[in-house]
């Protein structure tokens, strides 16, 4: 069960009266210090939609002891982020209007999938997913495949293997180079595995490579579940 410790910063950047209130989220009940900056957000939506700060929360305090984030003097002190990829996750949370489509660029929704991870915002990183999908799909297979182990993304990863096997171009150099070689080797299995079922019937072409299933291989290599 997560705690204060587990997300938070015991050395503050600088004291409680001297943090600076944010000039456009400083509203309801949670305050959380981050950098020199002070926010004061919903706790209900970090808590409704965070595990992580769900289980933050449920844990008792000492009777007369102020919870973190209750006060402008007892803030909560995030760690691993900066204040202004802070504020990119609560433009994703929060948009200027009410059901206005959330304008980030890539890189943007790139800090808030990271986040969203970090935190276990399931809502949060499946929108960022869905919003970062052109960008995967325009990446090489092997780019493809290290954006999914950077972000742990199953779809992205079983999408990009599945492109790195189907291909006739033998793996080299440069795959290893983006995507490691172990990553590398297992793309490897995967390939000598599916082709497998077509060696032992004597024959191999291109068009029969395109014929093959690879996902069941796919995911018992990688250690993917099926979607469900």
């Amino acid at each position: 069960m997560a705690t204060t410790q587990d997300i938070a910063d015991v050395e503050p950047s600088l004291p409680a009266d001297q943090l600076k209130p944010h000039a456009v989220f400083h509203f309801d009940d949670l305050f959380i210090a981050i950098e020199n900056d002070l926010f004061k957000v919903p706790r209900r939506d970090f808590e409704n939609n965070s595990t992580i700060f769900q289980d933050m929360y449920s844990v008792p305090i000492p009777k007369g002891t102020p919870a973190d984030g209750s006060s402008s003097d007892c803030p909560l002190r995030l760690a691993g982020v900066t204040s202004d990829e802070f504020v990119t996750l609560l433009k994703a949370m929060y948009p200027p209007h009410l059901y206005e489509d959330v304008k980030l660029s890539a890189d943007e929704w790139q800090t808030v999938l990271r986040m969203a991870n970090m935190w276990q915002f399931q809502v949060l990183r499946n929108l960022a997913i869905s919003r970062l999908q052109p960008v995967v799909d325009a990446m090489s297979a092997p780019e493809a495949l290290s954006m999914a182990r950077k972000y742990d993304v199953d779809s992205w990863l079983e999408n990009a293997v599945d492109s790195m096997a189907r291909r006739a171009k033998a793996l080299n150099m440069n795959d290893v180079e983006i995507i490691g070689i172990k990553d590398t080797l297992k793309v490897a299995h995967v390939r000598e595995q599916a082709l497998d079922i077509v060696r032992t019937a004597g024959y191999f072409n291109a068009k029969e490579r395109g014929a093959l299933d690879f996902r069941p291989t796919i995911r018992r290599v990688f250690g993917i579940n099926a979607p469900k």
